[in-house]
């Protein structure tokens, strides 16, 4: 019904017969006014899309929240964006079914980050402990700047710096990967301040490998744990990598564990030659496990996590009686102590599956296939005669040289 629209109209308008009655404004066509029987009054606009022809109804809000005036310049506005091909009911439709920051970041994990990642759990952990209770149920599209400011300043004030920089480089990945797939049309975490960070560059001394390893049987520790503490320090490979390490991976025989490519951090497929220091290590992890599963099971995750190992050693550090480092640090001990063996930087790298071995040099990237296998067995069983010598005090026996 066609009307001419004035405040005491409006106030006055009823449902006619008891049944939804809607008022068509005689001044702006297409306005109308829809009156229900119990009174409630709300403004929509009709209109054609040019796309297709579809009719079209979009809402304006209620009355009286939304006056005359007011719901005649919305629908202006509103058809000015129809006359220019615009579609605003189906834009406002759109904006309903984006996702949230929670429903993006559940599926970044379930469809890229599980497949693609090493540390998916990590990124698990911390969309659920950090992101998803201060942003999660905000549109993905609408997070803004400040929204990830706050968070990384909550984060930052509880003492954990470094852990907010690392939610925030999360939220960018996430919000990477949703671009890629036209989830979102921009990344609000680009080009944000993070706090600053030190490199690290702890090396347990010799003095501190020996407490360290020492000490660790009197710990309040699962042997499994301590286990994979020593075999860091033995074979310096990655804890996650050792932690998850399976039978099917190791030849007792010829001494060589390979690591397959999905289990590592460049995602090429590792050879460590084993050491008999190594060796007697993983046979007691041997004991009473599956030979099908994992030698350092968990009840709970199915293995053993990085992240665990690196709560346990951090609880028992003021036992050790010497400064708190991390399991990482390890790695790097093994490193600085090989160089100080005179073990050759390519053969230490080879061993330890750097990435920047074959990074740093055209010839690396290209010509040099050379396995190194002998040289890292001879690094390795140096390195444990050098250990036990560190941790023993008494020699091994001869400990073999390598050639410059």
């Amino acid at each position: 019904m066609r009307a001419k629209f004035t405040d005491k109209f409006i106030k006055a308008a009823k449902a006619r017969k008891g049944e939804r009655t809607d008022y068509w404004d005689s001044n702006v066509r297409r306005l109308g006014l829809r009156v229900s029987p119990s009174g409630h009054k709300s403004w929509v606009l009709m209109y054609r899309r040019e796309a297709d022809g579809a009719k079209r109804r979009y809402k304006l809000g209620e009355y009286p929240i939304v006056s005359l005036a007011e719901a005649r310049a919305n629908a202006l506005a509103v058809l000015s964006q129809v006359e220019k091909g615009g579609d605003p009911a189906g834009a406002k439709q759109d904006a309903k079914s984006e996702p949230t920051v929670e429903e993006l970041a559940k599926l970044y994990v379930e469809r890229y980050a599980r497949a693609n990642r090493r540390s998916w759990q990590e990124d698990k952990r911390r969309i659920e402990q950090n992101i998803i209770p201060a942003i999660g149920r905000h549109k993905a599209h609408l997070v803004t700047a400040t929204d990830l400011i706050n968070l990384h300043e909550a984060i930052t004030e509880r003492g954990a710096p470094v852990e907010a920089n690392r939610n925030i480089e999360l939220v960018r990945r996430v919000y990477s990967w949703a671009l890629g797939k036209r989830k979102v049309d921009h990344n609000p975490a680009e080009r944000l301040e993070l706090n600053p960070e030190r490199s690290r560059d702890r090396v347990l001394s010799e003095d501190e490998i020996k407490a360290f390893w020492n000490a660790l049987e009197g710990l309040a520790l699962e042997r499994s744990t301590q286990l994979v503490l020593k075999l860091a320090l033995v074979t310096g490979q990655r804890l996650d990598e050792i932690a998850g390490l399976s039978f099917p991976e190791l030849d007792f025989k010829r001494a060589v564990w390979t690591i397959p490519g999905e289990r590592t951090k460049n995602r090429l497929t590792h050879t460590v030659p084993l050491s008999s220091l190594a060796l007697s290590l993983l046979r007691e992890a041997k004991k009473g496990t599956s030979p099908e599963g994992y030698l350092f099971p968990s009840a709970k995750d199915g293995r053993l996590r990085r992240r665990s190992i690196s709560r346990a050693l951090l609880r028992n550090s003021d036992d050790l009686k010497i400064k708190k480092f991390t399991p990482h640090d390890l790695r790097r001990t093994v490193a600085s102590q090989m160089a100080a063996l005179g073990i050759d930087r390519i053969v230490t790298g080879k061993l330890l599956n750097h990435a920047s071995v074959d990074r740093d040099t055209v010839t690396g990237m290209i010509y040099d296939r050379h396995s190194y296998d002998d040289e890292k067995r001879r690094a390795v069983e140096r390195w444990a005669d050098r250990l036990i010598e560190i941790v023993e005090g008494r020699s091994r026996g001869k400990v073999l040289r390598l050639r410059p």
